[in-house]
């Protein structure tokens, strides 16, 4: 099974007449089972794709093709692809379990049969203890275990997820990202999900899908878009990054005026640098002076000049070890770490 996006663009008219394209040029492969994440800033287009998908919106241009039939033009209920949304979007006056069989109720389905399908998500999803409360007497993050519940008992064949997580504070936000990671793997579902979080996308997907102005800046897994960047945008969107302007010195790379062995083969003019690779020891291959310093608890944010540049380290903390502004300290890039666009 799989999900295929072809050639896809869509503009809107602006108040003033315009087209304005929101998404250009999209190709894209999604696998059976798999979690696939759009992520990118607000205004990207990575909402815009999962409505097309969903199909409450329509492509200008392009296809999308479900197990090889084209589902561009089919409306929502031809569809098997729920989506879950950040508000939840609960019956308040009904009980968690009829908020789950809501939607079998509604396709017919026999009573005996809804409440077998019923029982058992909500034993799989946690529910069993809230199974007879309604809406308001529970928290957000089991309102969202309800829509995400109310969702799997239709058996979708795709299921979709716009910024599920959004309205709960951080903690609850953990915990639910690694519930729904778990669903999702229990249930064998194809998912694809949309957030602006970073590190939530990096923690639950197979596949992550960089999205700047309505173009994928790129595809990959979560090590390969986190340590192999394909542009500049990918590599300051996804963590952190130095982008160091670099040269080629035979078969080595010049980092702000020293040379590292590596042999490029590419034609380059910069070098990206993680700042947890950044390593401080007294005789490192650089000095600078600490412009900024801030305590993070495992770690020292730290801010360096060196040269014209500004470096970024993450500097794990040792005993009561300290940086100051305007403290002059040496430190190595990891050749091994480092990644040339």
């Amino acid at each position: 099974m799989s999900l295929l996006i072809r050639d896809l663009h869509k503009r809107f008219k602006t108040d003033d007449g315009k087209n304005f394209s929101a998404l250009k040029n999209i190709n894209l492969e999604i696998t059976d089972g798999e979690f696939f994440t759009l992520l990118g800033p607000s205004g990207c287009g990575k909402t815009t794709l999962l409505r097309i998908i969903a199909g409450f919106e329509r492509p200008s241009e392009g296809n999308l093709y479900f197990n090889g039939n084209d589902i561009s033009h089919k409306a929502v209920f031809e569809r098997n692809f729920p989506m879950v949304f950040q508000s939840y979007a609960l019956f308040p006056h009904m009980s968690v379990t009829e908020n789950i069989g809501y939607g079998l109720k509604q396709k017919g389905v026999d009573k005996a049969t809804i409440a077998k399908k019923v029982n058992r998500i909500i034993e799989m999803t946690g529910l069993t203890p809230n199974k007879d409360k309604y809406p308001h007497q529970m928290s957000g993050g089991q309102q969202q275990r309800v829509a995400l519940a109310r969702a799997i008992v239709m058996e979708p064949e795709v299921m979709l997820f716009d910024e599920p997580l959004s309205n709960l504070d951080a903690n609850l936000r953990i915990s639910m990202r690694q519930e729904i990671r778990r669903i999702q793997k229990d249930f064998g579902i194809t998912v694809v999900y949309v957030t602006h979080d970073q590190e939530e996308a990096m923690a639950v997907s197979d596949k992550i899908v960089v999205m700047n102005h309505g173009i994928i800046e790129q595809v990959g897994s979560p090590i390969e878009i986190y340590s192999k960047p394909q542009s500049e945008f990918v590599a300051n969107f996804v963590g952190q990054a130095n982008i160091i302007p670099a040269k080629i010195v035979g078969e080595r790379v010049n980092i702000l005026g020293v040379d590292y062995n590596n042999k490029i083969s590419i034609d380059l003019n910069k070098v990206i640098s993680r700042p947890e690779f950044v390593k401080i020891h007294d005789s490192g291959n650089h000095t600078g002076v600490i412009t900024n310093s801030t305590y993070l608890g495992a770690n020292w944010n730290l801010k360096v000049k060196v040269l014209d540049e500004e470096i970024s380290i993450l500097a794990p903390i040792f005993g009561n070890q300290n940086f100051d502004v305007n403290q002059k300290i040496s430190f190595s890039f990891d050749s091994s770490t480092l990644h040339f666009i």
